[in-house]
């Protein structure tokens, strides 16, 4: 029971060091949606996230009315994607009183005991029977994919809807990781942890006028690898890759290496013999981890974004030591694993007492209970 008040206590203090109102939301937000990872409760975080979301929860309203008037026309809507996403949607559609006629989706044959009581079909049956069905994108990641697919097959346009608007990748790129003052960079280094394609590294260099000694990146995947290499030649970065992942200490985990957003470690387990993770289609394989503390021993660091898949505290343990020496500004995202949030906040204030928090929430990918991002920093009176 001790321990119940000691984690109540340690919970007010995390509290406590947010630096406003927002950031205050956002936390309680966080925590009732990694406790319960339901619509209702990511609907709550999309309401604190970015402008453009705003719009997005506007637009929801107007699916969930048009799918109850599809029901009384006796029209058939079927939500395309039975993934988790799917699944979350299809339960806030049947709690507002919006039934659907059924799912469908390209891996149909992997749901033979169908979804929430509806049965999985494969996507002829939409595109056979066009005139009475409807479709509700569902899919996080491949709604532009899906779309053109029912473009592709003549499917009727005005039957199509996307659950969440696609918003401009561009707008959401510039903000995410930059929401703090420039004054709190002082034009040391920057190290993009998880730089998939070099974009942040690009909207780095933008955001500071250039200033800043070099860039350190790390990308683990091999295809992302190579692509960040070629895209470097023309950016005109002072950059260092690295094709390793961020981690406690130097050595090698196991990989999931999908050459696309999303690649992380799965842990410390074999290889499988065939290379293969099952349901994903990922290719398993060894990284070699570095630790930034053993990276950058003789660099001096402004400023660290971690986005890498669930694997920021381990790769903020392998930091202690450049933290507590270069007291960087932090962007971390803290929505790869329920209670990252807690953990990583407890931890670096354990680390580095004069951090200062806040959270703000992106929601430009449309992806469920993402994208939520902590920022630490020291205040400018006490650097």
């Amino acid at each position: 029971m001790e321990n119940v008040y000691k984690w109540a206590a340690n919970l007010s203090e995390m509290y406590s060091l947010l630096e406003d109102e927002q950031s205050k939301r956002l936390f309680w937000a966080r925590l009732q949606y990694d406790c319960e990872p339901n619509m209702e409760n990511a609907i709550k975080l999309f309401e604190l996230g970015d402008i453009d979301a705003a719009e997005s929860f506007h637009w929801w309203s107007q699916i969930t009315e048009r799918a109850k008037m599809l029901l009384q026309k006796g029209k058939k809507l079927f939500l395309y994607g039975a993934s988790g996403v799917g699944q979350r949607i299809g339960e806030y559609l049947l709690k507002q009183g919006a039934d659907f006629y059924a799912y469908c989706a390209r891996n149909h044959e992997k749901y033979v005991n169908g979804v929430l009581g509806k049965a999985v079909y494969d996507p002829e049956y939409v595109f056979e029977h066009c005139q009475e069905c409807y479709v509700l994108i569902c899919s996080a990641e491949s709604s532009e994919e899906i779309y053109d697919i029912l473009m592709a097959r003549h499917f009727p346009e005005t039957q199509v809807m996307f659950w969440v608007r696609l918003v401009i990748h561009k707008t959401l790129t510039e903000h995410r990781y930059f929401e703090l003052s420039e004054s709190l960079f002082n034009g040391k280094a920057f190290i993009d942890a998880g730089c998939y394609d070099l974009e942040t590294s690009i909207c780095f260099a933008d955001w500071c006028g250039k200033k800043y000694s070099k860039i350190i990146a790390f990308e683990p995947d091999p295809k992302n690898f190579q692509k960040c290499c070629d895209i470097a030649k023309g950016a005109g970065l002072r950059i260092e890759l690295l094709s390793s992942g961020l981690s406690e200490k130097s050595g090698e985990k196991t990989f999931s290496a999908r050459s696309a957003s999303g690649s992380r470690i799965v842990g410390d387990e074999p290889m499988p013999a065939d290379g293969k993770r099952r349901n994903t289609g990922s290719e398993v394989i060894q990284i070699k981890t570095a630790a930034l503390d053993d990276v950058a021993t003789e660099t001096e660091v402004g400023f660290i974004k971690m986005d890498i898949e669930g694997a920021e505290l381990d790769a903020l343990y392998g930091a202690k030591n450049t933290i507590v020496r270069d007291k960087p500004l932090l962007a971390v995202c803290v929505y790869h694993k329920s209670g990252d949030i807690l953990a990583i906040m407890d931890y670096l204030h354990c680390v580095l007492p004069e951090y200062r928090f806040k959270l703000r929430h992106y929601n430009g990918a449309g992806v469920v209970g993402s994208e939520t991002v902590l920022y630490a920093f020291v205040p400018t009176s006490q650097s």
